[in-house]
């Protein structure tokens, strides 16, 4: 195995999304992660975040279209489906700690 090292890549915009934990993250087609949800130490969150990995820049997603926006959530699945164009959430928990009932989104890249 090759020896490993971590770094911090300069990211020189100063927008960048909200410190987080118990978030579902996916990469798209080797170019752009996308981070949904996770708690933040004081609510859930409910923002979707998109990394582009090539331009070290983050951008804030919106719904669509007005579309629905999954509620805030942690502990859930974010994956891509490249033969869909899709991404999947799946399931997670809300803030008293139950199971999300509308338990499956999709997003449209």
């Amino acid at each position: 195995m090759p020896e490993l090292a971590w770094t911090v890549p300069p990211i020189p915009d100063k927008l960048r999304p909200p410190a987080r934990c118990y978030h579902a993250a996916c990469v798209i087609n080797d170019r752009w992660m996308v981070i949904h949800g996770g708690w933040s130490g004081v609510k859930l969150l409910c923002c979707t975040w998109i990394f582009d990995l090539l331009n070290s820049k983050w951008q804030r997603t919106a719904s669509p279209h007005g579309g629905l926006i999954p509620s805030g959530r942690y502990g859930h699945t974010l994956t891509y489906v490249p033969e869909r164009k899709e991404i999947l959430l799946l399931g997670g928990l809300d803030q008293q700690k139950k199971a999300c009932k509308d338990a499956l989104y999709t997003l449209d890249p």
